[in-house]
């Protein structure tokens, strides 16, 4: 998941919503997101509510949903 930061986007990977099971909504504005990883773009046509904690703190985010590979939760800008 990439959310905030200078990205601009909140993003999650299809594998972490099938994993999880969680229900997806139609974007309602579907539109292409170009990758830094060389791939080119992907269509974004779906949504997702995510709730997360983090120790005490807890939040909810909507994230398109993006065929990527991701293992970590980015919040804001790594550097």
């Amino acid at each position: 998941m990439i959310i905030g930061g200078g990205s601009y986007v909140n993003i999650t990977s299809t594998i972490l919503i099938i994993k999880l099971n969680f229900n997806t909504t139609k974007h309602y504005k579907p539109y292409k997101l170009r990758l830094l990883n060389g791939y080119g773009e992907v269509k974004v046509y779906k949504q997702v509510l995510v709730s997360f904690f983090i120790g005490r703190y807890n939040d909810e985010v909507s994230c398109d949903v993006v065929s990527m590979h991701s293992c970590h939760l980015l919040l804001g800008r790594p550097w």
